[in-house]
């Protein structure tokens, strides 16, 4: 699997959707990665991101667009189109 290192232009999109992030060198995101479908979401640390593309469906025939929205990711490695939402930062306070 190829990584690489987002884009200026992957950046600007990012921050224009509410994005940010410890350390935009930080993160590393696979050859075809689109940042379309990441909203209101905080990176820190070191993280691998995959592709977001398409739709997945749920219980009850809930559909939702791959992508992350209204998040904290600290640390991760995300997969290829995977849903995530709402996902809090815990603190240690």
């Amino acid at each position: 699997m190829t990584y690489r290192l987002l884009k200026s232009d992957e950046i600007n999109l990012l921050l224009s959707q509410g994005c940010s992030a410890d350390s935009w060198t930080d993160i590393s995101v696979k050859d075809k990665f689109s940042a379309e479908n990441i909203r209101n979401t905080r990176f820190e640390g070191k993280i691998t991101l995959g592709l977001f593309s398409g739709t997945l469906e749920g219980e009850k025939g809930f559909i939702k667009k791959c992508g992350i929205f209204n998040s904290n990711i600290r640390h991760c490695e995300i997969a290829d189109n995977v849903y995530i939402s709402d996902v809090k930062n815990l603190t240690n306070s």
